[in-house]
């Protein structure tokens, strides 16, 4: 333990120094040491406790710094709330950067940059709105305390402004609005103007640039305008060309965040209906790289599912929506694309729901729903098969409320249509292969879970 101010005065700043480097080595550890990073932070602030009344202004620029790294540490521990001890390091920080003379030392005016926007992540870390508030206006704190520092001619400081814009961006749209909208436009056009020109010249470069454009996609991209869909488009294209620059097989991050952008390209191209035909190209292409490109780290990491899945959603719709315009002879091609996308793409759901992950409920009750459809109006003798291999006892789906839903009432209205539509004499051929359609329906139907009764008032 390092000696205390009362056992031996002064204090050695030097061994106060060497421990902070010992606590930062124990953070950049393939698995941070975070207990016994903690512990020597508390050991210097106990050693430093009394620094905040000495004239030791270094003292006291080094017991603040202390506070700050721990609560960033306590913040980096996932799965346990230390919120108060968190709040209480920031605090303690707030208030010995507050004696110093912060704009005469690059040093202090960097620290404190660093110390506002901790405070600022910690904030949106908590998920809270008007914490989300707070945070805009320290990142805003930290963005003016940046630019008091010579940051042009230094990229570590230049990336700092661009990430500190793309954190405010972020937080923005956690709003609802079109004000909160047009802010975090903004604040990705700050971001963006920051990067002219900055060289990409790593995989953590690159990933902070293309996230800056492919969030600003993203707000583009939920537009009903051409000309803002248009924006997405570039956007989402921008940020493939940046990271490509540094080449998908540089780093997995890098491959997987290309293969986010194609598919996310690939659903917006998907959409307009009037360019369902001209676009199909454009698509297939966008969604093989994205599909290419995350293949390999599905069982590694959720976002190459979820990859796979966009880019097997974008080439769904764009089927879907050329097959109402086809023509008899496209229609059947046109449809065994569709459901195969469909039957593949909630295969893999399956896989991730047999591993505890239910993290793609949303978009497997849209493929669902549109599989239902299809097998409803094309092949009405393999809807059965369908439905149970989703919601079937036992099955993946089965205790989705709606996904259960959308198959009671597709089987509902397919066994009315079935029945209304086709009069046939009983023991008849036509009545027989009628019932080998009706009667698997009606069995689902019955070992389909049943809906919950709402609550009486």
């Amino acid at each position: 333990m390092l000696p205390t101010s009362q056992e031996n005065d002064p204090i050695s700043l030097d061994s106060i120094r060497d421990v902070l480097k010992q606590a930062a080595t124990c953070m950049q550890q393939k698995q941070p040491k975070t207990d016994e990073a903690i512990k020597l932070y508390d050991e210097v602030i106990e050693t430093l406790q009394d620094a905040s009344n000495d004239k030791d202004e270094a003292a006291r620029h080094l017991l603040a710094a202390t506070w700050m790294n721990k609560s960033n540490v306590l913040l980096s521990i996932p799965n346990k709330d230390q919120s108060e001890d968190v709040q209480k390091g920031f605090q303690e920080a707030i208030r010995l950067f507050g004696t110093l003379p912060i704009k005469t030392k690059e040093l202090y005016v960097s620290d404190a940059v660093t110390l506002w926007s901790s405070i600022g992540q910690a904030q949106i870390k908590s998920n809270k709105p008007n914490n989300t508030e707070d945070a805009i206006g320290c990142f805003e704190r930290a963005i003016h305390l940046l630019q008091l520092l010579p940051w042009q001619g230094n990229l570590q400081l230049r990336a700092h402004l661009i990430g500190l814009w793309f954190n405010i961006g972020n937080a923005q749209r956690l709003f609802q609005g079109t004000t909160r909208r047009n802010a975090a436009i903004n604040a990705y056009t700050h971001a963006i103007v920051f990067s002219q020109d900055f060289p990409i010249e790593n995989p953590q470069s690159a990933l902070l640039i293309s996230n800056v454009w492919m969030n600003r996609a993203s707000l583009f991209s939920s537009a009903q305008d051409e000309e803002q869909r248009k924006e997405a488009l570039f956007s989402f294209e921008k940020s493939i060309e940046i990271l490509k620059k540094v080449g998908a097989d540089k780093d997995p991050n890098i491959a997987l965040h290309i293969a986010r952008a194609q598919a996310n390209r690939a659903k917006l191209l998907s959409l307009p209906k009037d360019k369902a035909n001209t676009n199909a190209s454009a698509i297939a292409e966008a969604a093989a790289e994205a599909k290419k490109l995350s293949e390999a780290f599905i069982d590694q990491a959720p976002m190459a599912a979820e990859n796979v899945l966009n880019a097997r959603l974008a080439l769904c719709q764009n089927y879907c929506l050329r097959l109402q315009e086809s023509k008899s002879d496209e229609s059947l091609n046109l449809y065994e694309q569709a459901t195969d996308e469909i039957d593949e793409a909630l295969s893999l759901i399956h896989k991730c729901e047999a591993k505890g992950a239910k993290l793609f409920r949303p978009i497997a009750r849209q493929f669902f729903r549109v599989g239902t459809q299809l097998y409803r109006s094309q092949q009405p003798h393999f809807l059965a098969e369908f439905i149970t291999d989703s919601v079937g006892t036992g099955r993946p789906l089965n205790d989705d409320p709606a996904i259960v839903k959308i198959a009671r009432e597709c089987i509902d209205e397919t066994i009315e249509n079935l029945t209304k539509n086709n009069p046939v004499t009983a023991g008849s051929p036509e009545a027989e292969q009628l019932n080998a359609t009706l009667n698997p329906l009606k069995k689902i139907l019955e070992s389909l879970p049943k809906e919950e009764a709402p609550e009486s008032k």
